[in-house]
């Protein structure tokens, strides 16, 4: 059966849309992207010639009919908006990370790909990549014994979220960490240069520390 190719635009011409549209103009058939928009206009003008693409508005994309998906790069605060304006449109999304600031923005905009009977997906998280995968294989097959806690950090301008986040006070490009954790609070134990078998992974947006462990196999 052939697949119909469908026409694509990508709103956001930051860093990140380099690899998407390597990727979009290199390795797939299925999609084709076409246009491209940002409200750095020389951003747009620089990545629309690179990549042979239409630079245009934002309006001009929505009310393409020959394009059927919106690729959305925006900061995050930015997806709830421009992504509801393409399933309004009918257009197909397919947006980065996170889907909205907010559970409730989220679930609106599954409502209205659903009403609307258009696709919406998201960029997984760094959960899927091989360091987080690493770390769970580890883990789950015991090779460093039973943990006993761990710590994440997460460093990331957290302004770009907006103002829905839970996040107290952010600090533009401030390293903002969470307290230990454990699997059993009775066994927990702070972290400290004494612990043994830890290890740490470093995914691109957060350090994942296991911070100690017991039973590690000989």
């Amino acid at each position: 059966m052939e697949i119909k190719t469908i026409k694509a635009a990508v709103v956001g011409c930051g860093a990140i849309s380099d690899i998407y549209m390597q990727n979009l103009t290199e390795r797939f058939q299925v999609i084709k992207l076409v246009a491209c928009t940002d409200l750095n206009e020389e951003r747009m003008r620089q990545q629309a010639k690179k990549y042979h693409l239409q630079a245009g508005s934002w309006q001009e994309i929505l009310e393409n009919p020959e394009i059927e998906m919106i690729i959305n790069l925006t900061n995050p605060k930015a997806h709830y908006q421009i992504t509801r304006a393409a399933l309004e449109h009918k257009k197909h999304v397919f947006s980065e990370k996170m889907i909205a600031v907010s559970l409730e923005e989220g679930k609106e905009l599954c409502r209205l790909a659903k009403e609307n009977g258009v696709r919406l997906g998201v960029a997984p998280d760094t959960f899927l990549g091989g360091s987080i995968q690493t770390a769970r294989y580890i883990v789950e097959k015991g090779l460093i014994g039973e943990v006993l806690s761990a710590v994440v950090s997460l460093n990331r301008n957290f302004d770009i979220f907006g103002a829905s986040t839970r996040l107290t006070n952010p600090v533009q490009n401030a390293a903002i960490s969470t307290p230990s954790f454990t699997q059993d609070s009775r066994r927990s134990r702070s972290f400290s240069s004494q612990n043994q078998n830890s290890i740490v992974l470093r995914p691109a947006a957060f350090t994942f520390l296991i911070a100690s462990s017991r039973g590690f196999p000989m």
